[in-house]
């Protein structure tokens, strides 16, 4: 049981556009905290309703709540996957935990003009994603910062897109080394803190071009790993570039950089995302990407 960091939980508090009267669902109880600020900003406990499969968690949480004055907020133990139909529809709904999709339930039990708020799964990290539902039932929305969540716990499978982040450290010294191509140096910031140095916006793209996608924190890189071909790896410290197999990898990863300076270099909040059912056919042919997960087609276009 654990509590998100505050000012990441400032950050979706803004982005809910909450105000007085609206009906909340959260998927991902935690230790109650943000359940409690929901409460208080849409002016009473009974309008929140707070997801978790856990039932010691639930256990706990509801006797803090209790204790700290805030009984009234619905704690439900069950999967938050599903949402809970009893207490739709609802004006926004909030994710505080990574989602490996959107889910189906959710969009049911969504008010037309309501809005969700969840981190995504994608490629080793968690963009997180705000959407709405229109009258034509049609799901769209954007990214609209970073997060960094642990996974949903959910009865339901996990469909896997991009692979397991190789182990690089052992054999980076045995990779072949290559220079940076192009003006790609300029991209990496000189910031020693490797989230603060990581190009998020190209490594954004990289990832919905090619699922071979990957980054590591140590030693710090991006770059397209293959079960059966190897890995290209680069590594902004050592104004580098390291293959291990194919030159075909290397030259994919040029290939990709080139195509998003084409585009202007792109950030990831100048996607649209809509999010169309496997089952549906998808009418937007002019997009940039195409991921099939779980339960929705991620049609990723320009604005």
């Amino acid at each position: 049981m654990s509590s998100s960091e505050p000012s990441l939980m400032a950050r979706m508090l803004e982005q809910l556009e909450l105000r007085p009267g609206l009906n909340i669902l959260e998927i991902g109880l935690g230790i109650g905290y943000n359940a409690a600020l929901l409460a208080e900003i849409v002016g009473a406990q009974s309008l929140v309703t707070s997801l978790d499969i856990q039932a010691d968690v639930v256990e706990q949480t509801h006797r803090l709540l209790k204790k700290a004055g805030y009984s009234e907020i619905g704690v439900v133990c069950c999967d938050g996957l599903k949402g809970f139909s009893p207490k739709a529809p609802y004006d926004r709904i909030i994710a505080t935990v990574g989602c490996m999709d959107l889910s189906p339930y959710w969009i049911d039990q969504l008010d037309t003009a309501g809005l969700i708020l969840f981190p995504l799964h994608h490629a080793g990290w968690t963009p997180l994603l705000k959407v709405n539902k229109s009258e034509e039932n049609l799901i769209t929305g954007s990214i609209v910062g970073i997060s960094g969540f642990m996974p949903i716990d959910t009865v339901d499978s996990k469909v896997k897109i991009w692979p397991c982040r190789p182990d690089i450290q052992p054999v980076l010294t045995q990779m072949e080394r290559l220079p940076l191509f192009d003006d790609l140096e300029e991209l990496h910031s000189s910031k020693s803190l490797v989230w603060a140095s990581f190009p998020k916006d190209f490594y954004y793209f990289l990832s919905i071009k090619d699922l071979r996608a990957f980054f590591k924190c140590k030693p710090p890189g991006y770059g397209l790993y293959d079960n059966s071909s190897g890995i290209v790896f680069i590594s902004p410290s050592n104004k580098c570039t390291f293959l291990s197999g194919d030159m075909g990898l290397y030259n994919a990863l040029k290939s990709i950089y080139r195509e998003w300076k084409s585009m202007k270099m792109p950030s990831m909040g100048d996607y649209n995302i809509s999010f169309v059912p496997i089952s549906q056919k998808n009418r937007n042919n002019n997009y940039v990407s195409l991921i099939r997960r779980s339960f929705f087609d991620q049609v990723i276009s320009i604005r």
